[in-house]
């Protein structure tokens, strides 16, 4: 098993440069498992939804081959989608016990466990998980400080960037004008 943010620590690895020693980094260095055809270091990969809260916590746990959803709140497939979880407008949901999957039998996540025949999964599973949730430090959601179109640099369809202006060419119009995107100054940045 291995995640994107498995990548900073295993490029710093391979690069010989140390990781910044006041930070808590959820990735791991995976070097082995790429060049030494060695077992993944991670076991456990937590999963939160895009709208994280630290009232929501975790929403799901992948241990080993076991996936446990906490909760759920849809996707982005349509509303008639057959499988309801996954629709767009499938509001917030809470599992108690959470809904058990075998990924590597079911990666699709098709076919629940049974809680009653796997409580020793499950068990350590919620170990795994609420030592990892108390060792959280939530910071300040970035989401919740709404949007300021103006500090998107050249989304702008009718601006005509230049080098010379960068960043600050096309800041994103408040108007819904569309235009030809024109690009004027297409000089190499590395002669």
């Amino acid at each position: 098993m291995a995640a994107t943010v498995d990548l900073f620590p295993t490029f710093a690895a391979v690069a010989g440069a140390p990781l910044p020693p006041q930070v808590t980094l959820d990735g791991l260095d995976i070097s082995p498992l790429l060049f030494q055809n060695q077992p993944s270091p991670r076991d456990t990969y937590f999963f939160f939804s895009d709208n994280v809260k630290p009232s929501l916590g975790v929403s799901a746990v992948r241990w080993n081959q076991y996936k446990a959803h906490y909760n759920s709140h849809g996707g982005l497939c349509p509303d008639t989608y057959p499988d309801e979880v996954c629709r767009g407008n499938f509001s917030l949901h809470s599992y108690d016990p959470p809904l058990l999957y075998d990924v590597n039998s079911d990666p699709g996540e098709i076919y629940q466990l049974d809680p009653t025949l796997y409580a020793n999964v499950l068990s350590q599973i919620e170990k795994v998980k609420e030592a990892f949730e108390s060792s959280l430090v939530w910071g300040e959601s970035q989401m919740d400080r709404g949007t300021d179109n103006s500090l998107q640099p050249c989304a702008n369809r009718t601006c005509v960037p230049t080098l010379a202006a960068w960043p600050g060419c096309c800041r994103t119009a408040t108007s819904t004008e569309r235009g030809p995107l024109r690009l004027v100054d297409s000089s190499p940045l590395i002669p």
